[in-house]
């Protein structure tokens, strides 16, 4: 759909055999998912689940593509974009994974909101890693989001920010940067100097810390609660530091890559 070329650090399928073959293959991975669910022994609410959250992705999806080319999207909206198509699938494995050992109704919940928590951050936490950070671990290429155009919560975070001559020239950025005519250095620093990146690290702590209230009643199990917040931790922890914390505004990490 984003005709990115490479993903998970290998070249994407479409670009290998073609754009139809890659969309069977994907019609045909989800329809052997919901065959396995369909093994189970809660089999009616796992293929129920699964379905509801394929719905949710299709949507995020579809809305992402269709805001690449409008310049009014808020921030609320494309947070609202992140969590169906990024944050649903957390929400789902551990939905799916709850209902293997448990079927009540509160623990459930717990792990969707665990879920959907820990989603919205590793989501928060990519968009500022494919500029200040390292992307590597997201298998997407640096600044793939800025030469598509993409109203992520950073970009439009800064959008809300700026004054309107800063938020023109943010768009303008943008359009020039995506026919590979723009000057990323200043693309980069507009979204830094707006306060974006700092306010997308505020979300991050706060949905971290909702992933963190949800967690005692979705894992009961001590060993697998810890194993569960140390894996959220580390992975956060893999950003570059945002100014105000560990990082310095005038490094040469902050200013991105060309």
């Amino acid at each position: 759909m984003d005709n990115d070329r490479v993903r998970r650090l290998r070249p994407t399928c479409w670009t290998v055999y073609g754009k139809a073959a890659a969309i069977e293959l994907g019609v045909a991975m989800e329809a052997l998912a919901f065959e396995l669910i369909a093994e189970t022994d809660w089999a009616a609410r796992g293929v129920a689940a699964a379905a509801r959250c394929a719905r949710r992705i299709a949507a995020g999806q579809t809305s992402d593509i269709a805001h690449e080319d409008r310049d009014d999207i808020t921030l609320d909206t494309a947070l609202e974009t992140s969590r169906r198509k990024d944050a649903t699938c957390t929400e789902l494995f551990l939905l799916l994974g709850t209902l293997a050992v448990s079927d009540d109704p509160d623990r459930l919940a717990a792990a969707g909101e665990l879920g959907v928590g820990a989603g919205m951050a590793f989501s928060l936490n990519g968009f500022l890693d494919e500029i200040w950070g390292s992307p590597d671990h997201h298998g997407k290429l640096a600044l793939s989001d800025l030469r598509q155009r993409k109203k992520t919560p950073l970009v439009t975070a800064a959008l809300e920010r700026l004054g309107p001559r800063d938020r023109r020239l943010l768009l303008d950025l943008l359009h020039a940067y995506s026919r590979d005519e723009g000057d990323a250095q200043q693309l980069i620093g507009l979204l830094d100097s707006s306060g974006a990146r700092r306010h997308l690290q505020e979300l991050i702590d706060g949905y971290t810390a909702q992933a963190e209230r949800a967690l005692p009643a979705a894992v009961p199990d001590r060993i697998s609660r810890q194993a569960i917040h140390d894996y959220v931790h580390a992975s956060l922890d893999r950003r570059t530091s945002a100014p105000g914390r560990d990082g310095d505004e005038g490094s040469d990490q902050s200013r991105g890559r060309g």
